[in-house]
């Protein structure tokens, strides 16, 4: 929503993400078509009843203009409905990718401000951990950026990122490092949480495109794996609490 960068032994691992659901298009319904009812003049109806064959032809031609009526209705229905309404799968791919874009981006702006902390410039440990989870990110961006010209679309700026809102325990200088240095990396852990679950929804649900589900699967593990460090970081009692992938951590 790819990852080249070499890891540390720790990160070399398989992930198998499975019991997913792929989507498949919604194809468009016909229109339907307005039948038009024609009066006829007493005169008319005398005509018919008279004479039988009349009757019989009238009914063939008006059983051909109310055939070829339908069709071409639902034709043009169809037709003007996929070129203007509808967008395609490509179309439909290519906004979440857009939306990756800025939220891998935005990832980066969070790590590169945790990175100009005193308490966390000093960190010879964490900053080798931020710096290796800095350079998948910015693969990942870089790879949304390719799948998007891939599949036709216009990439956005990643400089249209906003920088995440960094959490007020943050930045309190009145409370002590080691009180802020958690609060820093459970902010890291939460925003790497909501990638993870955001690559997980949109390879099971959202995306419509081969492309598209391939890439988010691919980085979905990757950002699994960052959850994974800062909560041994952390010291969480089960930092994989589970055999199969959950937002629910």
């Amino acid at each position: 929503m790819a990852d080249d960068i070499s890891r540390r032994s720790f990160f070399k691992r398989t992930v198998t993400i499975g019991g997913a659901t792929l989507l498949v298009p919604v194809w468009l319904s016909g229109c339907d078509v307005i039948e038009e009812t024609l009066g006829l003049g007493k005169s008319d109806k005398k005509k018919k009843t008279d004479d039988p064959d009349d009757e019989d032809e009238g009914k063939d031609a008006k059983g051909k203009g109310e055939a070829g009526g339908k069709d071409d209705g639902k034709g043009k229905g169809k037709k003007g409905k996929g070129k203007g309404e509808e967008e395609s799968p490509e179309a439909k791919d290519v906004v979440f990718l857009n939306k990756g874009v800025l939220m891998e981006q935005s990832a980066l702006m969070a790590y590169a401000a945790a990175a100009g902390l005193d308490f966390i410039k000093k960190d010879k440990a964490i900053m080798a951990v931020a710096g290796l989870f800095m350079s998948q990110h910015e693969a990942h961006r870089d790879a949304l950026l390719a799948a998007i010209k891939e599949l036709g679309g216009k990439a956005v700026d990643p400089k249209e990122a906003k920088a995440p809102e960094v959490p007020k325990d943050v930045l309190d200088e009145k409370a002590k490092k080691a009180d802020r240095k958690i609060a820093v990396l459970k902010f890291a852990r939460s925003r790497e949480l909501d990638a993870a679950s955001n690559y997980f929804t949109a390879a099971t649900e959202v995306l419509l495109t081969a492309p598209a589900r391939k890439l988010a699967t691919n980085i979905l593990p990757v950002e699994a794996q960052h959850v994974a460090v800062y909560d041994m970081v952390l010291g969480a009692e089960k930092p994989v609490n589970a055999a199969l992938f959950t937002d629910e951590v």
